[in-house]
C-alpha cells in the first residue's frame, strides 16, 4: 500500500450511492470527516478492541508512518 501510495477507505452502514454523495460533499469543502483518534498501526488491534466496546464517537485513523 505505502509504495504504491494507495489509500484505503472503510465506511459502515450506507448504500454506495450514499458514500458516492458523502465523497463528492467532501471534495467541494462542503463536508469533512471528523477524526477524533489516531493510532499507530502497531495499535490497530486497540482501534478494534474500541469500536466493538462502542467507545469511539466520530472516527479513528491508523496512520502509518
Amino acid at each position: 500500500m505505502v509504495n504504491k501510495e494507495l489509500e484505503l477507505m472503510g465506511s459502515r452502514y450506507c448504500s454506495k450511492q450514499e458514500l458516492i454523495e458523502s465523497l463528492q460533499l467532501v471534495a467541494r469543502g462542503d463536508f469533512w470527516p471528523l477524526v477524533t483518534e489516531t493510532y499507530k498501526l502497531e495499535e490497530v488491534e486497540k482501534v478494534h478492541q474500541r469500536l466493538a466496546a462502542g467507545a469511539i464517537t466520530g472516527r479513528a485513523a491508523v496512520v502509518m508512518d
